[in-house]
């Protein structure tokens, strides 16, 4: 049995060199689809491309004279096959308008043989690599990747750059929107962050019994709103979730939801909450004992069929490591993947964090270093927000329904930080809202 031929369609690579040479604009058009030289299956027809590049860049125009002169300069000319061949590129363009169609064809037949190639290294990874969910994260990964047709490694010219960030300014300077992120829920945090921005790793973190995961379900209620949320609950089963969500939104005493002694009244409006929150885009996992690849591989999974908008995980310290060494190197995997994994769907991921034991037995501020198990989660993070009561009851470890709490931004890579804001706890409902006359201030 004779080996295949990789997908492939030099007609279609020639026609896209040709009408180049015809008419230069159908250089940008051609790249306006996204084809880059490494696309074209022909070494020689790559080499040319380049050379398009390279002139187009030096502002001079492209016809044989130039592209011969250049490919001299390069020492190439022969490796595309001389001026013979050149001057053959023009012969049977079938229409030089056409180079969008002709490019698309050069850029998928370059994706199928990414397949073919991401393939051939998933059949490898499962036979050397004896964890599953690796192998699978890692090949969803890469799949997902060409299917978004992303340019992993591409350098961005400084031309191109600013054309982005002239719409953007643009963009910015018209709307004058406070938030450009996805709501927190609490105007006190967006006033601060603009929402959690994409791509961001957003770290909460609190002592024990301080209120994080009901933060975060408040803000992923908020978020719900506008975009579609994935929560990760490796900590809490879906139906705690899902009473405090509940409460939330009915703005009922939840542990009276819990135990089933509402007033009718009461019911009338859980009953509403439960047909509002069953139409929002909120998705919840509480599988225990998750490995991060595995969670990766999910989200993932779950984002390439509903476009995320942002995800939480509950909590970091319960997430497992392929690393087997020790717990250091764990957590600079876990927190490094989660990163990752915010970078490449473009979406804030907001994690939840334990502090250090010392922390929790002084009751002092909490500061970075008190972040458990070390600095990676500190280096990692774009955002890092921490619940801090001042007025903690000795007696009782759980929050006191009109407690004021200190939600203290300490980090924040594209924004102020050392921020402090006061919020108030409402017990029956199982929310935070912002404080009357709330005013950040310096920690």
């Amino acid at each position: 049995m004779s080996e295949r031929v990789s997908p492939h369609d030099l007609l279609a690579e020639r026609s896209v060199l040709g009408a180049v040479l015809i008419e230069n604009a159908m250089f940008d058009a051609a790249e306006g689809v996204g084809l880059k030289a490494g696309q074209f299956y022909r070494s020689a027809h790559q080499t040319v491309w380049e050379s398009f590049g390279r002139l187009r860049g030096a502002g001079q125009a492209l016809d044989f004279v130039t592209l011969r002169s250049d490919l001299e300069r390069a020492g190439r000319l022969e490796d595309v096959g001389g001026p013979v061949y050149l001057a053959s590129l023009v012969d049977g363009v079938p229409r030089a308008t056409n180079v969008e169609a002709y490019a698309r064809i050069v850029r998928e037949k370059a994706q199928l043989r990414d397949l073919i190639a991401q393939a051939n290294r998933t059949i490898e990874d499962a036979y050397t690599t004896p964890d599953v969910e690796e192998v699978l994260d890692a090949a969803e990964s890469r799949l997902m990747a060409i299917g978004r047709d992303t340019s992993r490694g591409e350098f961005l010219l400084a031309s191109d750059w600013m054309s982005e960030m002239y719409r953007a300014v643009d963009k910015a300077a018209t709307e004058r929107r406070v938030i450009s992120g996805v709501p927190s829920g609490l105007a006190s945090i967006d006033h601060l962050t603009r929402g959690w921005q994409p791509a961001n790793l957003i770290i909460l973190a609190a002592r024990p019994s301080d209120g994080k995961s009901t933060l975060m379900m408040q803000c992923a209620r908020a978020a719900a709103a506008s975009c579609f949320a994935i929560v990760v609950s490796l900590e809490m089963s879906r139906e705690e979730l899902g009473f405090r969500v509940v409460a939330l939104e009915a703005r009922v005493d939840a542990f009276r939801l819990m135990t089933g002694h509402l007033q009718a009244h009461e019911m009338a409006r859980v009953g509403t909450a439960m047909e509002q929150l069953s139409v929002l885009p909120l998705a919840v996992d509480d599988a225990g004992g998750q490995t991060i690849a595995g969670l990766c591989a999910k989200v993932r999974r779950l984002a390439s069929r509903h476009g995320a908008g942002i995800v939480f995980v509950d909590y970091l310290q319960l997430i497992q490591s392929s690393s087997q060494e020790n717990r250091t190197q764990a957590i600079t995997e876990i927190s490094g993947r989660l990163k990752a994994l915010a970078k490449e769907l473009g979406v804030p991921v907001v994690a939840l964090s334990q502090l250090t034991r010392d922390n929790a037995k002084t009751g002092a501020r909490p500061e970075l270093h008190n972040l458990r198990d070390g600095g990676t989660i500190e280096q990692d993070a774009d955002v890092v927000l921490f619940i801090h009561r001042p007025n903690k009851s000795p007696e009782s470890g759980r929050l006191q329904s009109g407690e004021v709490v200190e939600l203290l931004l300490a980090k924040q890579r594209n924004g102020p930080q050392g921020r402090v804001v006061e919020v108030i706890w409402d017990a029956p409902t199982m929310r935070f809202t912002d404080a009357p006359a709330s005013m950040e201030r310096a920690s």
